[in-house]
């Protein structure tokens, strides 16, 4: 179930982006945020790296 909410918002960001595919899109976003760690993070904590 959550699996499917993932795809069906993956679909929605690739579309509003502008890319051709989802694997496009997720490859893009594996290299972005390759090595960020999300696990156990906050929004805030994530997007302002030492500043915060």
């Amino acid at each position: 179930m959550v699996q499917n909410r993932v795809r069906e918002q993956s679909e929605v960001a690739v579309q509003r982006v502008g890319y051709a595919s989802q694997a496009r899109y997720a490859t893009r976003a594996n290299f972005l945020f390759d090595g960020v760690g999300f696990l156990n993070s906050t929004v805030l904590g994530v997007g302002c790296g030492t500043a915060a």
